[in-house]
């Protein structure tokens, strides 16, 4: 089981991903001396912020205190309170939003996921859709931000889960990249679905790119720190792995942590599935990455016909650059949304933002921070 201080480490860009203070996030977590349920609780400690937000029917405000209650998965009662309680208030806030909670069949489960219709934007066609999906312990509810980027947009967004994770009934397989496409079918029976931009992090970014292999809707693919392959095939990255990271693999796979090296490499992107990608992929590297092996940062360039690497010094998801992957994002979306240049204003932005990061190319090819330190 994962420590305390390992865990603390990785809620941090988390905690950033959702917009709340860093400066709040830690006067939380030096409240917190156990995993287990108590008053200085994990769980116990972030619900109990979680509720007075919430008491307040300050509803979204609640949603990144019970999301990080609940992280990286469900393990303990108010764990699974907050969770019950972090899917209610994205309830209530979605309800004054134009946002829907729908039930897709997928592989013989209803898969829930949360819909908000496209605005009547001067841009962007009837059918773009951004689908927003997290990686192995982001749930859905904590991606409210991108309901009014996308609708900024034009675009119809969708925000759904790994499997495994959340509220996803199927289990994270060799066959999730299909069941997304599948999701996208039986989607296509509520709003128009013509073409996709999958906003996909992480292990997210892996499934969206597997989907994409086979599904031409998918056109974008946006992703920070996607494992490629190399994360599942080799076994001594595999031992220097956070020890949370194996834990929420086994949950949302529901394959034992001591068999899960003998049986991720069928997780892996293949060199077909790579070969057959036509969509444009925007991915963020980080240099110091703990989760995703170099290797997989090479795989991008060297593999896919359409890519386009940033790298960041920096751990996995790049939580210190924040604003730069969001600013880079917006200018993706915008491209794909037809946006004028002359009316966006973010071209400069978007320099300055990649400025800070360094192009990988497989000219320029990209280099583990660690090994040079």
């Amino acid at each position: 089981m994962h420590s305390l201080a390992e865990r603390v480490d990785l809620v941090r860009l988390h905690a950033a991903a959702q917009g709340l203070p860093s400066q709040r996030a830690e006067q939380i977590l030096a409240t917190i001396d156990t995993l287990d349920d108590g008053p200085a609780g994990w769980s116990t400690v972030w619900l109990a912020a979680g509720r007075r937000e919430y008491d307040q029917q300050r509803y979204r405000d609640a949603v990144p205190y019970l999301n990080l209650a609940r992280f990286p998965f469900v393990a303990t009662p108010d764990a699974a309170t907050a969770h019950e309680l972090c899917v209610d208030a994205f309830g209530s806030w979605a309800a004054s939003a134009g946002v829907r909670r729908v039930l897709l069949p997928v592989a013989g489960s209803e898969v829930p996921v949360w819909l908000a219709e496209r605005s009547q934007a001067p841009w962007g066609n009837a059918g773009d859709v951004l689908v927003v999906c997290g990686g192995i312990v982001s749930i859905k509810e904590q991606w409210s931000r991108f309901v009014e980027l996308g609708r900024r947009f034009g675009m119809t967004v969708v925000l759904t889960e790994l499997p495994g994770v959340g509220e996803h009934p199927l289990a994270y397989r060799d066959s999730s990249g299909q069941d997304l496409s599948e999701l996208f079918d039986e989607l296509a029976a509520v709003t128009p679905v013509h073409r996709i931009f999958a906003s996909a992090m992480s292990f997210g970014g892996t499934v969206a790119l597997r989907a994409a292999a086979q599904d031409p809707r998918i056109e974008r693919i946006f992703s920070v720190g996607p494992p490629m392959r190399h994360l599942f095939t080799d076994s001594d990255w595999w031992q220097q792995l956070p020890e949370t990271t194996k834990d929420a693999l086994a949950k949302t796979t529901g394959i034992a942590v001591d068999r899960l090296p003998g049986e991720l490499g069928r997780f892996a992107v293949t060199p077909g599935e790579l070969a057959r990608i036509t969509a444009r992929v925007t991915a963020v590297a980080s240099r110091r990455d703990e989760i995703v092996p170099p290797e997989d940062v090479t795989l991008l360039v060297t593999e896919l016909r359409r890519a386009s690497v940033f790298a960041f010094d920096d751990v996995h998801g790049s939580p210190n650059h924040m604003p730069d992957i969001a600013l880079t994002l917006a200018g993706e979306l915008a491209d794909f949304a037809g946006v004028p240049v002359g009316l966006k204003h973010l071209p400069p932005l978007i320099r300055r933002a990649r400025g800070r990061a360094t192009a990988v190319t497989a000219r320029t090819p990209f280099v583990d921070a660690r090994s040079t330190a």
